[in-house]
């Protein structure tokens, strides 16, 4: 058959008619791939996080069970509570608890690979806490160090291989993705006109360009908190090493001379078990800090009485010589013991470390809440920190201003008040600083006709 006009126009348009369509189709065949590969790698990078997670949730854990552990020995020394150990046994179950989620969350792949591992630490965790409640913390201690230590390195091994083997995989499906795209480009480049061209190079110079920012503002915010971790954890050595060396110098002491003189004696165990108690103070603080911000607080309600709490946390103090006036009545609130507690053991160790001389403490029924102000004539803190005096780890330069000197006390303090339905406000006027607590009063309590200013200042 003869070729004419008419039959290569028609072949020339299949040709063209082909080459637009494989065009569509490659097209569309990247796009399926970018996006099953975009998806393929958020699934990867949320394993990837559970699994750093998990290894975060159980090193939380060991330092619970540790806690645990060295207050079940400090039981049998004398120099610690039943309360105590109960505190850190919830603690350890919170923490194990937390741990249980983060496992049960990963995919089943990774589950079945932790899963002999895991459960071995289980294991080992459980003997450990069951000595240590039962009163035998020498062995919950060597259990800890042969058993248990062990099994966390191994499950932390496997978790870490699994944590690596899905970071390859999103690495991989970077590449995947970045190949794709060049593959993209070629084509752009090679069946599109110019202003195609120069269009797509402009638009991936604009996507290199927010990228590279991105990456920019990234690493800066990682410094930032790479220095923040740092100036924490060399705040956080220094404070706890000083009542360490208390103790450990003071047990030297009566080890050298023993118990020659009973009232030296005395004087330094009583020395031993006030620095023993503020070394607790600042572990308690720590533990509620290291808690899930995403997870609310456990927490018991229960009647308080609120005045005989207050008797009991500025005893201490008074032995130790300080004096605190103010004058507080009988009232009951709904919350946690324990928690009611730490908030005031808080609130007046500030007073005592950052505040002035005189320091006074008022406490009384206000409407339906009981109202607690912890006050002192000191000058307060600068304008500019009030507005996040109640953040974690707030300082200005490098003088801590809460309580315990980690920049912790006050933002725990607020943040367990707020977690039993109360509050904690700062008042501050001229020639008094106050921390004033509010917690609802038990249900069917009587409330008394005065005025919600109740805690103003007391006249000198």
């Amino acid at each position: 058959m003869a070729t004419t006009p008419e039959n290569q126009s028609r072949v020339l348009g299949w040709i063209g008619a082909a080459i637009v369509g494989g065009l569509i189709l490659a097209f569309a065949a990247l796009a399926f791939t970018n996006s099953r590969n975009a998806g393929e790698t958020l699934e990867e990078a949320a394993a990837l996080h559970t699994a750093d997670m998990t290894l975060v949730a159980q090193d939380v854990a060991m330092k619970s069970i540790g806690q645990l552990v060295l207050l079940a020995q400090d039981r049998e020394l004398g120099t610690a509570s039943d309360d105590s150990v109960a505190a850190a046994a919830t603690e350890v179950e919170r923490a194990i608890a937390a741990l249980m989620s983060r496992f049960d969350s990963l995919d089943e792949e990774t589950s079945n690979a932790l899963t002999p591992a895991f459960w071995a630490w289980e294991e080992a965790a459980s003997d450990v806490i069951n000595l240590a409640i039962a009163g035998e913390p020498t062995a919950a201690s060597q259990e800890l160090v042969t058993t248990l230590v062990p099994a966390a390195e191994e499950l932390a091994g496997v978790v870490t291989v699994e944590r690596n083997e899905r970071a390859k995989a999103v690495d991989d499906a970077q590449n995947l993705v970045g190949r794709a795209a060049q593959i993209a480009g070629f084509l752009t480049a090679f069946l599109l006109p110019l202003g195609a061209i120069v269009a797509y190079r402009m638009s991936t110079r604009n996507q290199i360009e927010v990228a590279e920012a991105h990456l920019d503002a990234r690493l800066e915010a990682e410094k930032s908190v790479g220095r923040a971790k740092d100036q924490f954890i060399a705040n956080i050595s220094h404070e706890l090493r000083t009542p360490l060396t208390s103790i450990y110098g003071f047990s030297e002491v009566l080890l050298d001379q023993g118990f020659v003189d009973p009232a030296a004696a005395g004087d330094l165990v009583g020395l031993i078990n006030t620095e023993s108690a503020e070394l607790a103070r600042m572990v308690e603080d720590l533990l509620v800090a290291a808690h899930d911000s995403d997870a609310p607080l456990a927490m018991e309600s229960v009647p308080v009485d609120v005045e005989q709490e207050l008797d009991t946390v500025m005893a201490p103090f008074r032995r130790r010589g300080t004096e605190i006036g103010g004058t507080y009545g009988p009232g009951t609130v709904l919350g946690d013991q324990l928690r009611i507690r730490q908030i005031l053991r808080n609130l007046v160790s500030n007073a005592i470390q950052h505040g002035g001389d005189t320091i006074r403490v008022y406490g009384d029924v206000a409407g339906n809440n009981y109202v607690v102000s912890v006050e002192d004539d000191g000058p307060g803190v600068p304008e500019n920190v009030e507005s996040r005096l109640f953040s974690r780890f707030v300082h200005q330069g490098d003088a801590p201003l809460t309580a315990g000197s980690v920049g912790l006390g006050l933002a725990v303090a607020h943040l367990l008040a707020n977690s039993m339905e109360g509050n904690l406000e700062y008042d501050r006027v001229p020639g008094r600083t106050g921390f004033v607590l509010s917690l609802p009063m038990v249900q069917g309590s009587p409330p008394a006709d005065v005025d919600d200013e109740l805690l103003a200042a007391a006249p000198e």
